[in-house]
């Protein structure tokens, strides 16, 4: 049992390292260009916590369909804000990210 709490222990600490490291590249974007593009809307747990905004054509479930305004609407919103990187998930429709 004591090996288990010395092995949680370490492990919260790796963790809390690395958030910190998170927190630290954040901070260092303008608040302004922390804007997330992603396939599906399903980081807002991610956004509140560390202050980011993400863009989706879809809903929480990529079971769904985006429709062609939803899709336009995000690409009117890439071009204005002048996207630096699109980065591309594993998704079951590429023609959404393409």
């Amino acid at each position: 049992c004591v090996s288990y709490q010395t092995n949680a222990a370490a492990y919260t600490k790796k963790l809390d390292a690395l958030e910190g490291e998170v927190k630290a590249a954040i901070q260092s974007i303008p608040e302004a260009k922390r804007v997330v593009i992603t396939s599906h809307d399903a980081f807002g747990y991610f956004e509140h916590e560390y202050g980011l905004t993400f863009l989706a054509p879809q809903g929480i479930s990529t079971d769904s369909e985006p429709s062609a305004a939803d899709v336009a609407k995000l690409v009117e919103q890439v071009k204005h804000d002048k996207a630096s990187a699109i980065f591309v998930e594993n998704i079951t429709n590429p023609r959404l990210i393409e």
